[in-house]
């Protein structure tokens, strides 16, 4: 399966572009989609969302956008490490990273 991932803000620093367009298994989650960006944009991008112990880092954002009827994942649903890194991506056609922005008084 295709999946369309848009990066926002100082993630599309370290991968140097707007969006891409990953391969992947059709069994694939959340974490085999952010493993598959690291291995293609290196290991600073990798240690900026990767985290050994949890998967994604908590400040990493994930949204699963456009999903097809009937999949688990409503359209605009967020994964992240507080919520299920391995859910399934089985039907998602777009995906969107940034990460959490924070700040002020």
């Amino acid at each position: 399966m295709k999946i369309k991932v848009k990066f926002y803000t100082r993630v599309k620093e370290f991968t140097g572009e707007e969006q891409t367009t990953v391969e992947l298994k059709e069994d694939s989650t959340v974490l085999d989609l952010m493993k598959k960006l690291a291995e293609k944009y290196g290991k600073h991008f990798e240690d900026y969302v990767l985290d050994p112990k949890h998967g994604i880092k908590p400040y990493i954002k994930v949204i699963a956008k456009k999903a097809e009827l009937g999949e688990k994942l409503r359209d605009g649903s967020s994964v992240s490490v507080l919520l299920d890194t391995d859910a399934f991506l089985k039907g998602r056609k777009e995906v969107e990273i940034y990460p959490i922005i924070g700040g002020g008084k």
